[in-house]
């Protein structure tokens, strides 16, 4: 996986060479021992793997921001076998990963973690910060938005009711009850679900509203949530909106949802940016966690299938295999030669995971090649948000 975009692999193999220099690895940096290191895969089932991590002390990729460096697994010499850690380097050579506590509550594996982990505040500000950045990066983008009453690609919201539909949530976890409103539900076709009831009660009662007072909202809520939810302890869980959530995994849920619906809003009015950062690699983890679960049951592949997912540029690049094992389950692997390929840009892939706008034909930007019928299976079945 490239959840940062970059080629990553073995600095000693000539084909990584150049990948690793731009990750500041050949000189300045130190190799440490790491117990542990979890890695996510299939249905974020967490994997714990023991690797020697080498760390760039003095140089930071244009690619890395408040998650610091990237960890590599430097035994692989394919450059897709590596998983990219967003990781913190501590004094020493130390690594603090930050998705440790995004185990359950009571989870071994979150307990060997939290027991060795150095410096669990380089987590949390990290966490915190990325979230700042995406309701800050929303709010300043939609501010320069002058019709907020076009249809977004979200089925029967507009601009204004995705600025409304982040003040909700931001309320909620300010600790504000859900306002006492009953919308007209006859008048709300797109409205099919329980969750969607959920979720529109709050953009409904805000309906109307001006520009200036949902923007002055959205501040005041995203800083009385920031308030509480940095008040908690780190280990804390909350109840959210499909159960209690540990904090730090609330924290990436947030960071990803506020970045979907910038982009929501960016898809709309046809000005298209911001397609990089910790919103976005926050989005490709957890838009490609399904892939496995999609190949092996929705597609139906065989065992010893393997299929590639290419995510190309602009934005984040990413070249994904998922291999089907003999108990029929698919797990992430190194690479094989592929029985179905799709290949697409990064913010097509997006649309497609999130379930944007079916009506928008987004057919020219994706390429299919191999067994068509199982390429095709997968690509009816990446949406993965409701």
């Amino acid at each position: 996986m490239q959840p940062c975009g970059v080629s990553l692999g073995d600095a000693s193999h000539p084909r990584d060479e150049v990948a690793v220099q731009r990750l500041g690895m050949m000189s300045g940096a130190c190799e440490v021992e790491c117990s542990g290191i979890p890695q996510f895969r299939k249905d974020n089932e967490v994997r714990f793997t023991d690797h020697t991590v080498r760390f760039a002390e003095n140089s930071v990729d244009p690619v890395v921001d408040a998650f610091g460096l990237v960890a590599l697994d430097l035994d692989q010499r394919n450059p897709h076998s590596s998983v990219a850690h967003p990781s913190t380097l501590l004094a020493g050579g130390r690594a603090v990963n930050h998705d440790w506590a995004g185990f359950p509550p009571g989870s071994d594996k979150r307990a060997r973690w939290h027991s060795t982990s150095p410096y669990p505040g380089a987590m949390r500000d990290a966490l915190f910060d990325n979230w700042d950045q995406a309701v800050d990066n929303f709010a300043t983008f939609v501010s320069t938005v002058d019709d907020w009453e076009i249809a977004s690609p979200c089925p029967g919201w507009s601009v204004s009711d995705l600025v409304a539909h982040i003040i909700d949530l931001e309320s909620q976890l300010a600790g504000d009850p859900q306002p006492e409103h009953t919308p007209d539900w006859s008048s709300l076709s797109h409205v099919s679900s329980d969750f969607g009831r959920f979720t529109e009660i709050g953009v409904d009662y805000r309906r109307g509203r001006s520009h200036e007072s949902l923007l002055e909202e959205l501040t005041d809520c995203h800083t009385r949530a920031r308030e509480r939810l940095s008040s908690l302890p780190f280990d804390a869980s909350l109840p959210w909106l499909r159960g209690d959530t540990p904090l730090p995994r609330l924290l990436g849920m947030r960071t990803f949802d506020v970045w979907v619906h910038e982009q929501d809003i960016r898809m709309a009015v046809g000005q298209p940016g911001n397609m990089t950062g910790p919103g976005a690699r926050e989005a490709l983890k957890t838009l490609t966690s399904a892939l496995p679960k999609i190949w092996a049951k929705n597609a139906g592949a065989p065992a010893g299938a393997v299929l590639e997912v290419a995510i190309t540029e602009p934005g984040l690049s990413a070249d994904l295999f998922v291999a089907v094992g003999e108990d029929g389950k698919a797990t992430f692997t190194d690479g094989g030669e592929p029985m179905a390929s799709l290949s697409m840009p990064w913010m097509t892939f997006v649309a497609l995971a999130c379930g944007r706008s079916p009506e928008v034909d987004l057919s020219s930007s994706v390429h299919l090649s191999g067994d068509h019928e199982l390429a095709s299976a997968v690509l009816g079945s990446l949406a993965v948000t409701p």
